[in-house]
């Protein structure tokens, strides 16, 4: 069974450490994540960044215990666990198998991934406009009219641009 566990981003490793020593062997994880560039001090960094921002799909057998998921409430490393995941096995599955046809040959979420999503506004993960809040004001088959602050530009499918919905 899968669960979604929001953790302390400086106790990862902790947090799979003790998840292993409580269900006696190594869980499952999927963490997608995304590969960048960043300009630091004039050189290009490739840097890799999780999509769910502090959020870990973990799957065990042992998971179906209702007892065992209580336990891990209180592990280190744990800030909560979503509660319904029960219910959403299947919109669990699917969104893994999702992120996994949009995946490159290393293994990273490709920008795709967010082409098809609905959503109206927006955040520069990589290049000139890092961090930058866009508005989409309308999408064609090709490209995207977005609004950054009061300037109105374009951005073209084929970009090195990434950017995710927020």
């Amino acid at each position: 069974m899968w669960i979604v566990i929001k953790y302390k981003i400086n106790q990862l490793n902790i947090l799979k450490d003790n998840l292993k020593n409580l269900l006696g062997n190594e869980p499952e994880y999927f963490m997608p994540e995304i590969k960048y560039n960043k300009i630091v001090k004039n050189n290009y960094k490739t840097l890799h960044k999780s999509i769910l921002e502090g959020y870990l799909l973990c799957f065990h057998i042992k998971f179906v215990n209702s007892n065992l998921t209580e336990v891990l409430k209180y592990t280190k490393g744990v800030s909560f666990i979503l509660d319904g995941f029960k219910n959403s096995q299947s919109d669990i599955l699917n969104f893994i198998k999702r992120c996994q046809n949009f995946q490159d040959k290393e293994g990273f979420i490709t920008q795709e991934f967010f082409h098809h999503e609905n959503f109206t506004k927006g955040k520069f993960i990589s290049g000139p406009f890092t961090n930058f809040v866009f508005e989409i004001l309308s999408r064609k088959k090709d490209k995207i009219e977005i609004m950054i602050g009061r300037y109105r530009t374009i951005i073209r499918e084929k970009t090195d641009f990434l950017y995710r919905p927020i």
